[in-house]
């Protein structure tokens, strides 16, 4: 799930998000993309709570800032050493075919911890 694209919107969204989280709260808005299909649909309402990414294990879905400075919400796949033993996550799309770039553990924003559906919440 990414967020939309360098607009004025787009930016003001980044910048407050990660704020938010870096505040220590909750973050909740409206997904985009189909990415994360079926686990986050289009237009789903998804939770994201702070945390320390040391905590984080294979299968979390992942808030974070990616290279291309994108917020994205992936699943971590496996954790992994970078040079001089940088800690770097690798994340995927549910729905994609291939890995994403790896990411440094600084990059992490959070953590999906529940989706909204049809006025449901799954939890994680």
């Amino acid at each position: 799930m990414k967020e939309k694209e360098n607009t004025g919107e787009g930016i003001i969204f980044k910048e407050l998000s990660c704020e938010i989280l870096k505040k220590g709260h909750l973050l909740r808005f409206q997904a985009r993309g189909n990415s994360m299909h079926p686990f986050i649909k289009d237009k789903d309402i998804i939770k994201i709570k702070p945390v320390e990414p040391l905590k984080l294990k294979a299968g979390d879905v992942i808030f974070y800032l990616s290279g291309s400075k994108r917020l994205i919400a992936h699943r971590l796949i496996k954790k992994t050493k970078g040079k001089e033993d940088e800690l770097l996550f690798v994340t995927k799309g549910d729905s994609t075919h291939g890995f994403d770039e790896a990411i440094p553990s600084s990059s992490v924003l959070g953590k999906v911890v529940a989706v909204e559906r049809d006025e449901k919440e799954i939890s994680m």
